[in-house]
């Protein structure tokens, strides 16, 4: 507990994915050393997931994908990766959803990088998912749109 303390907590700028990897490098960058336990199980309570929203997941994924690379890599290696994101990944996905003959994953993915384009201009213009509605806050729950405060800080 002292130790996430020090580190000021999980970085709010990771809603759902990669909070953990952030907080494991900062806390390695500070002379902690990061223990994998293969295991201990945890479960989320509550039934919310994205599991049943794809899209979400893709969109939330690829944005943390993007934070992280921003907060730990820079420009350089975070251009790199969103060339990688916006070209390659999309067509992996399309190739997987034409081999499982899927409209619903072509479609999918389609919507999830639409959401993507959305939470990044989001950001660009320093706009919080919280307390809005429809598609930019994508239904999160409070808990999760926001875990800090009633804005969610922007990457740069």
């Amino acid at each position: 507990r002292s130790v996430f303390d020090t580190l000021g907590g999980f970085d709010p700028n990771f809603i759902v994915y990669l909070e953990d990897a952030d907080l494991s490098l900062r806390a390695r960058r500070l002379g902690w050393e990061t223990l994998f336990l293969a295991g201990p199980a945890v479960y989320h309570e509550g039934g919310w997931g994205t599991g049943a929203a794809r899209s979400l997941r893709l969109a939330h994924a690829w944005r943390s994908l993007l934070a992280y690379s921003w907060k730990h890599h820079g420009p350089l290696d975070t251009s790199v990766v969103a060339a990688l994101v916006f070209s390659l990944a999309p067509l992996a996905r399309a190739a997987q959803a034409v081999v499982h003959r899927s409209g619903r994953e072509l479609a999918e993915t389609a919507r999830g990088y639409g959401r993507l384009w959305r939470l990044l201009a989001d950001d660009v213009l320093g706009r919080s998912r919280a307390g809005q509605t429809g598609e930019a806050a994508d239904a999160l729950p409070e808990a999760v749109a926001d875990p800090v405060s009633a804005s969610t800080p922007t990457f740069h």
